[in-house]
């Protein structure tokens, strides 16, 4: 799927470091272990921040309040009384970290964590904008550090300065298993609304940034076959080390155990929703196969939840990027009590599809039952991405440039000679790596050495993934095998949401939903496949 909303990858590096305190003798427990630097958050609320070098304390005072703590020392002065901490106040990288909960009682605040880490982003803009790489550096987790370069900061201080006079509008907080993002909304004369959308880890410190442009479209509704009350969803997390992702399991409520499809991504850094303006097609089919009696799981893409650090590993591929966490949620749901690990379906749309026959021609694709392709490509998808520019520009949605821009990069990568060790001049397509993956995979022949069944799906009035290139690739390959169905839809674009005529990007973001008999559709071939 070719995002039409413009995602852009910006360093953005927000400020907390924290510790974990516990079995304090002052405060809550909770906040007892959320640490935060005392010196931004206590200016925040109004106090002075006194600091003796000498003696290495920090001081907070804010009218007759007061609280002194000391690096190193697990002692602290709060209001004149005699506090003992759990564990010694350290300094790191020049800030005094501090439990929250002694900086509420003491100040006679009530800041909750989120709070402080909203405090913590909107000043590290500050920072950033300063071209500060010293503060910035101070404030990401391990991870982060790893990828990240003070030249790379100031590169993102220039890309933040084109914008021109940002003015922040709002700013909002959500968890997931693995972050909480913290979410800043910012105008610009030049570039329209956009939001910050920082990740931090549960410890506090930054583990990833992501932005994107916020394009105007109805708001998200729900579809006359969703019953919330048919079935429960559950937040998990899967995966381990530095790529865990989020994510939503969707099972029928009864007994079980049942079967489950895994819903993969079209291209770009797309939500567990696949989310584009007010369409979310993963949250339709998730609630519409529920009824059915089909479980569902659908996650974070890795691109998006570790946008920029995943944006920074130069060799990253196909293989990183999309089918290594379809096997990881496979070996996920087949130890789920509630999950038939016999029955487990994956369904791909738009470069998902595309991927589904390396998914379950792979080592460890035993655990798939069959497979479902919505709209994915049977060709190379550089010559996809030039049509596209094509048909955009005869709508007059793309110029003359774009397309001979994608013709010359596409031409470079088709080479003969290209190498992603050492990409030719002018190419500008991101890793090479990627795309030397992406053009040594044939889909249709892979997928001839596919036994397991198949239900390929294509919408007549797609432009993007179109029916003369792409389903007839599929039918010409596969049309001899009984276990393949195909299933043509006439009012479909590439979205799974009707319209009349020839489609535009437009349509994306008017409120619709996918139709009841793409569900069904989907449904009975499961059902037809688990016999």
């Amino acid at each position: 799927m070719k995002n039409k909303e413009k995602l852009i990858s910006f360093i953005i590096i927000a400020t907390i470091f924290t510790l974990s305190f516990t079995n304090s003798a002052f405060g809550n427990a909770e906040q007892e272990s959320e640490i935060v630097p005392l010196k931004l958050i206590g200016i925040s609320q109004g106090a002075e921040i006194k600091w003796d070098k000498n003696s290495s304390t920090a001081s907070a005072i804010k009218g007759k309040k007061t609280l002194r703590v000391t690096s190193g020392s697990n002692k602290a002065i709060v209001n004149g009384k005699n506090i003992i901490l759990s564990k010694a106040v350290k300094c790191q990288h020049g800030r005094i970290m501090v439990p929250l909960s002694i900086i509420n009682s003491t100040l006679g605040t009530k800041m909750s964590f989120e709070d402080c880490l909203k405090i913590l982003s909107v000043k590290y803009v500050e920072y950033l904008q300063k071209q500060d790489t010293a503060e910035c550096l101070a404030f990401y987790n391990k991870n982060l550090k790893r990828v990240l370069t003070p030249e790379l900061i100031k590169q993102q201080a220039m890309i933040l300065k084109s914008a021109g006079n940002i003015k922040q509008e709002n700013i909002s907080s959500s968890k997931n298993g693995v972050h909480i993002n913290i979410s800043i909304r910012y105008s610009s004369p030049t570039v329209g609304q956009f939001d910050y959308i920082i990740r931090f880890d549960y410890n506090g410190f930054i583990d990833d940034i992501m932005l994107k442009t916020v394009t105007p479209s109805d708001p998200y509704k729900a579809p006359e076959y969703d019953k919330p009350d048919s079935y429960i969803e559950k937040e998990v997390v899967i995966g381990s080390g530095d790529w865990k992702l989020p994510g939503t399991l969707t099972v029928p409520k009864g007994k079980g155990p049942f079967p489950v499809v895994i819903l993969v991504h079209g291209s770009g850094a797309n939500d567990r929703d696949e989310t584009l303006g007010p369409l979310k097609p993963f949250r339709d089919m998730a609630s519409g196969l529920a009824a059915k009696n089909i479980a569902t799981f659908r996650y974070e893409k890795r691109s998006s939840e570790h946008n920029l650090k995943f944006g920074l590993i130069n060799k990253v591929t196909v293989k990183d990027e999309t089918i290594d966490d379809a096997f990881v949620a496979a070996s996920f749901l087949a130890k789920q009590k509630i999950i038939d690990p016999s029955n487990i379906f994956v369904l791909g749309h738009s470069q998902g599809g595309l991927l589904i026959p390396r998914i379950i021609t792979g080592k460890d694709s035993k655990v798939f039952k069959g497979a479902v392709i919505m709209s994915g490509a049977s060709r190379f998808l550089g010559d996809i991405l030039v049509q596209q520019y094509e048909y955009l520009m005869n709508l007059n949605m793309a110029t003359k440039e774009q397309l001979d821009f994608m013709k010359i990069q596409n031409d470079l990568i088709k080479s003969d000679n290209f190498s992603p060790e050492n990409p030719p001049q002018g190419y500008a397509m991101g890793t090479p790596y990627w795309w030397a993956d992406m053009k040594a995979y044939n889909p249709t022949e892979m997928a001839k050495e596919v036994t397991k069944p198949m239900l390929i799906l294509q919408g007549e009035r797609d432009y993007q993934v179109t029916v003369k290139e792409d389903f007839s690739g599929w039918k010409d390959a596969l049309s001899e095998r009984e276990n393949i169905t195909f299933k043509l839809y006439p009012k479909l674009n590439h979205m799974y949401t009707e319209g009349e005529g020839q489609g535009t990007p437009q349509e994306y973001f008017t409120k619709a939903n996918v139709p009841l008999y793409v569900i069904d559709d989907i449904a009975t071939w499961v059902n037809t496949s688990m016999e």
